[in-house]
This record gives C-alpha cells, structure tokens and sequence, in this order.
C-alpha cells in the first residue's frame, strides 16, 4: 500500500472502534437496563455480551475488509458498514485503483517488485528486486521477513492479483516504516479487540500525537472490554459453581456503557439469588409439610389396615354366628317336632291313664264284691261252725249212737273253723289289695293329673317353640343380612385400605422427590449460607493448623494422625471405635466446635469427620454415656462413631473448598425436616485428613 494512505486508513481504523465503542455501551447499557427485571435476566446478559462482542467485531470487519480491498479491482466495492466513512473511503479507492493499474505494468522503480506464477515461484524480478534477491528466476516466492535478516531492515509486502486465465501476482517489496509498524499493531489490536481478547502488548509510537492519542484510547477500550468480559465470565463460573452471592464491578464504569454490563451482570445474580431463595424457602415448607402429610397418612394407614383386620375378624365371627344361629333354629325346629311328639305321647299317656283309672276303680269294685262275698263266706263258716257245735252237743247227748255223728260234727266244725282262718287272711288280703287299690287309683289321678299338666305344658312349649322357631328364622335373617352387610363393609374397607396404601406411597414418593429438589436446590449458595459457608472454611482452616503444630510439636505422629485401625468400644450399641488420634481430636476441638455452636443462629452440630467418616469428638450434648437404650443412645451418644450415609461421606471425602448439600433429618414419627449441611475439607500436610461438616437447619 502507497505510504501516502496509511495515515488515512489508520485514522478511518480508529474512529471505527471507536465508533464500535459507542454501540457496544449502548447495547451493554440497554441489558444492564433488562437484567433486573425477572429470571431471564441471564439470557438477556448472554445476549448483552454476544452484541457487545458482535458489534465491535462488525465495525473492525468492516474496516480490515475495507482495508484489504483497497489497492484492488474490488477497491471500488470497499465499505467499512460505518456512512461516515464510506465517503472518505470512495476516494482513497479511486487513488488506490489508479497506483495498482500503474504498478500493473512493472516498471523499473526504486522498490523491489516480483511477478509469482500460480505454483508460487518468481517469474520475473525487477532491478531492485535482483539486488535484493540475485539471480532468483524459478526459486519459490520468498518471506519478507528473510529478505535483509542481520541488516537490521524489515520488509513489507503488497500483493495484487493479475488479470487473465493464469493466476499471476504483482508482488512488491518496501521497507517498514515507523508507521507501517504502528499500522500493523494496530491492525493485530483491532482483530483481538474483535475476539473479544486483550491486545498482546500496547500499541508502538507512531510518531503523530494524534495517533497516538487514538492508539491509547483504543488500548484502554481493549482492556476495559478485556476486564469486563473476565468479570462477566467470572460471573458466569460463579452461577455454575451455583454461587450466587458473587458480584461483579467495574471500576470506573457505573451505570453506562461497560460498567452498565458489569451493572446488569452483578443485578442478574442478585435477582437469581433472591429468586432461589424464594424458592428453596417454598421447597422447605412443601417439603415439611409433604413429611407431615406422610405422616398423617402412614398412621391414617396403619389405623386404616387396622380397621380393616378387626373388621375381617368381626365379619368372619358374624358368619360363625349366622352359621350358629342357623343351627339354632334348626334346633329349635327340631324341638318343636319333639315337643310336639311329647305333647302327642302325653294326650296318649293321659287317656292310658283314664283307661288304667278305670280299670283299677273297676278292681277296686271287684275287690269290695269280693270282700262282700268273703264277709257272707265268714257268716256262712260261723253259721257252720255253730251247726258243727250243735251236732257235737247233740251227738254227745245220744252217746254211742251220736259218735259218728260227733266225728263229723267235729270234722265240719275243723272245715269251718279253717274256712273262716282262710276266709279271715282273704279278708286281709282283699282289704290290703283295696287299700293299695285305692292308692293306685290315687297315684294313677296323680299321674293323670301330672300327664294333664304335662300335656298343658307341652303344648305351652310347642307354642314358645313354635315362637322361638320363627324368632331363630328371623334372627337368622336378621344375622345373614348383617353378615352381608359386614362382607360389603369389609370389602369396601379393603379397597380404603388399598387406596390408603397407594395415597400413603404415592405422598412417600412426593417427600422424598422434595427431598431430592432440596438437595438439587442446595446446589446454589445464596446469600443467607454465606456465614455458615465462611464458618465452616475457617474452622476448617484452624483445625488443619491445629494439627500441623501438634505434629511440630511432637503430640502425635502423622501416621497415628491417619490412623485407620478403628478399634471397637466393647458393649455399645450403635457401635463406637477409637483410633489413635481420638485423644488428640477431644483435647483440641471441643474448644473450636463449642463456641461455634453457640455463635450461629440454627446451627444443628458441627463436627470434623475423619476421610472415611469416622466423628471422633462431637458436640458435648451429643456425647453422652451410652446407657442400656439403643435408640436413646443413637441420639445422645453420636460421638465415636462411624456415619456411611450419602451425605456424611460426601462431606468426608470432599476436596472442593466447600460443599453444600441438603438432606432430611429424621424427627421421629415419620416425621422428616430439610437440613443443609456445608462441609469444608481439611488438609495436613498436603493430605486430605477428612473435613469440618456444620448441619443447619433449612
């Protein structure tokens, strides 16, 4: 390029970035403005920082294309994108035109000028070319670097493309000047500046005042941008890592321009900040309420499955009870038959014992005939007996001839007295037969009247019978339907409980996926963890430094520091284990963790774990003597102890210089609290002895 149009072009440079400036802080200006208004905030600084980048890097395009045009056949078609300079650059495209169609005929001159063919080799060199270069014809284009190396001269080239179907260029050789120099370090600027990179070094002199004072204020715009896009980036790590309590300023810049970026940037974590806490908050409520609500349904469950059983047990006993009843009116029916039979044997007992009745009266009839008759058979044998002694007298009085006579006299007087012995027993005996007669007639209307009765009262059973039978179909009835009603009952309650169950798992899963978006939530460190964050690193960093000089001065040996031999505790349940800096660890730290407890508002513990989660030394109210109650024991007597839970281990063998997570803390009753817990590593010696865990509440 002619010297004469590198001063025109570097000014035309300048005011393009400058112009580049202007729209970049308009654009930066205009997001710092929306940055504030809402969660998209981060696109919109995304976007800011793109057309920042954007910007500025269309008006150097423009400017280097226009640049490059010049001094060629597409010279006329030079534009920078900018109007302002589009005029100016018409002109100097005329006057760089005419000077190409003038080199275009490779005169002899004072600068060094080459023909190269298409494979790169020199055609043909001119007069100042061949002292420069010898006898080069055919050897391959040379650096312009290389043309005067040791003599302390540099070189730069211009290349034009020649017309026609072979592809040949005019090259030409001049000496760098000061201006060239300071041209092209500010061409190297302008492309980092449109990189969005920091420029290598500062622009050199170029020996116009008013130059420089462009080049300086195109190098402080450089930095400034190179300054805001670290912070920017910066603050885009810091949301990564989910730290939202970082803030980004430019100094000197506030309000417009870059600083209006920084602005908008350190207002879009911010708002992050307070909306994740806003939302962390609502997670921590839904979560404790989501843990009450499982509560309340794992007990509505068990009472449910409950009812369920004993209502199981009441309809099989009510079934065993249809069943009994059934078999009771059965029963009942059977007795009716029975009783009916009775009162059927009874009407026939009763007429058997008017039949008997009778016949007895008609014996005792008989008998008293009978005792009629004996008493005439005892007048007969008296009669004859006193005939019988009448003859003995007569047949006394005629002697001899009465002896016969008085013999059976004598005889018949025997008859008769024997007739009336036996007349006197037969008496007897018909009136003891008449006696027991009139006994038997007396127990026969006895039994008659026992039978009448028995009849009375069989037929009053029949009725209650015959009542009670229709009162057991009923109550049969009656229990059937009740049974029914239980097995409905009881199906029903079944399918309660099998909704209950399914409610009960389904609000299960509901707290524990809060549980996962409160650890998820942890993620991001929002302003209000920031001293339980500062806490936990400086305790660490204290502890670390505690150990070192307990090393230096020869309390404990670095192996016994690292000692992983855990030694059980006999007869404790949970399980403690010594090791052999335990003693070291309950010298040193209760006097660090004590006051640390009582210092922050909502502190749960604090206590340093060992890289494998071992708790050697805990808080004083959690280092209680066990007692014979394991489960009052895994509450008051935590120290010594080994803890493998997810996130106990996570904070053991954490590197990172702090570490947020959030878990839930079992209250008991099913009931369950979000906690966090932020852990910060401790190092000794350049090892990773474990870390320093403070649990608070949500």
């Amino acid at each position: 390029m002619p010297p004469f149009l590198r001063l025109p072009l570097i000014l035309l440079a300048g005011q393009a970035v400058l112009a580049a400036g202007a729209v970049a802080g308009g654009l930066a200006g205009s997001v710092a403005m929306a940055a504030g208004f809402g969660a998209a905030a981060l696109a919109l600084l995304l976007m800011a920082a793109w057309l920042v980048m954007s910007g500025m890097a269309q008006a150097v395009a423009g400017v280097t294309l226009a640049m490059s045009r010049l001094g060629t056949d597409e010279g006329a078609d030079a534009q920078t994108g900018l109007p302002a300079l589009d005029k100016d650059l018409a002109e100097v495209s005329r006057r760089v035109a005419g000077l190409s169609l003038t080199a275009a005929g490779f005169r002899a001159g004072t600068l060094p000028a080459v023909l190269v063919g298409p494979d790169n080799s020199l055609v043909q060199l001119n007069d100042a070319a061949r002292q420069l270069l010898g006898d080069a014809d055919g050897h391959p284009l040379p650096d312009p670097a290389s043309l005067a190396a040791g003599a302390g001269r540099r070189f730069t080239a211009r290349t034009t493309d020649l017309p026609g179907a072979v592809r040949y260029r005019l090259v030409e050789w001049r000496e760098e000047t000061t201006l060239d120099r300071f041209a092209a370090a500010l061409e190297s600027a302008l492309q980092a500046v449109a990189k969005g990179e920091t420029p290598a070094g500062s622009l050199p002199g170029s020996g116009n005042t008013s130059l420089d004072r462009v080049a300086a204020t195109l190098d402080g715009l450089a930095r400034r941008q190179a300054d805001l896009l670290r912070g920017v980036a910066d603050q885009f790590d810091a949301l990564a890592r989910g730290d939202l309590t970082h803030r980004f300023a430019l100094e000197g810049a506030t309000g417009t321009g870059l600083g209006a970026v920084a602005d908008g940037a350190a207002a879009t974590s911010g708002k992050m900040g307070e909306t994740v806490q806003a939302i962390f908050g609502g997670t921590v409520r839904i979560s404790n309420d989501v843990s009450q609500i499982a509560a309340d349904f794992n007990d509505l469950f068990l009472r449910t499955a409950d009812q369920a059983s004993r209502l199981e047990e009441t309809a099989a006993a009510v079934q065993q009870i249809a069943a009994t009843t059934q078999g009771t009116a059965a029963g009942v029916a059977d007795a009716g038959v029975a009783a009916r039979r009775s009162r059927e044997l009874a009407d026939e007992g009763f007429q058997t014992a008017g039949e008997a009745i009778k016949a007895v009266l008609a014996i005792a009839e008989s008998a008293k005939l009978m005792a009629e008759n004996v008493g005439t058979i005892e007048q007969i044998a008296f009669q004859t007996n006193l005939l019988a002694l009448n003859a003995a007298v007569e047949a006394a009085r005629a002697g001899e001839a009465g002896h016969g006579f008085a013999v059976v006299a004598q005889e018949v007087r025997t008859l008769a007295q024997h007739t009336a012995t036996a007349n006197k027993e037969i008496k007897a005996l018909i009136e003891a037969s008449s006696q027991r007669v009139q006994a038997g007639v007396a127990q026969v209307r006895r039994v008659g009247e026992a039978l009448d009765s028995i009849r009375d009262g069989t037929g009053r059973v029949d009725g209650l019978l015959d009542s009670m039978a229709r009162s057991s179909r009923e109550q049969a009835q009656t229990v059937a339907a009740i049974s029914e009603a239980l097995m409905q009952l009881d199906t029903i309650t079944q399918e309660n409980a099998a909704l209950v169950e399914r409610t009960r798992e389904a609000v299960t899963n509901m707290d524990e996926e809060a549980g996962r978006l409160g650890s998820q939530m942890a993620f991001f460190t929002i302003t209000a963890d920031v001293p339980f964050v500062e806490a936990a690193t400086d305790t660490a960093a204290r502890i670390a430094d505690l150990f070192e000089r307990a090393l230096a001065g020869g309390r404990i040996g670095l192996s016994d520091l690292f000692d992983e031999n855990y030694q059980p505790v006999p007869g404790t349940d949970p399980q403690q284990v010594l090791t052999r800096f335990t003693d070291l660890t309950d010298t040193l730290l209760p006097n660090l963790q004590e006051p640390l407890l009582r210092s922050l508002e909502g502190i749960a513990f604090c206590a340093a774990v060992d890289r494998n989660g071992y708790l050697p030394t805990h808080n004083k109210k959690f280092s209680k003597p066990q007692g014979p109650d394991p489960v009052w024991n895994a509450a008051n007597s935590r120290n010594r102890r080994i803890f493998r839970d997810p996130t106990g281990l996570a904070a053991a063998k954490n590197k990172e210089p702090y570490l947020l997570q959030c878990y839930r803390r079992d209250m008991g009753g099913g009931v369950f609290v979000l906690m966090k817990d932020v852990s910060a590593p401790i190092m000794v010696r350049g090892r990773h002895w474990g870390g320093f865990r403070i649990g608070y509440r949500a």
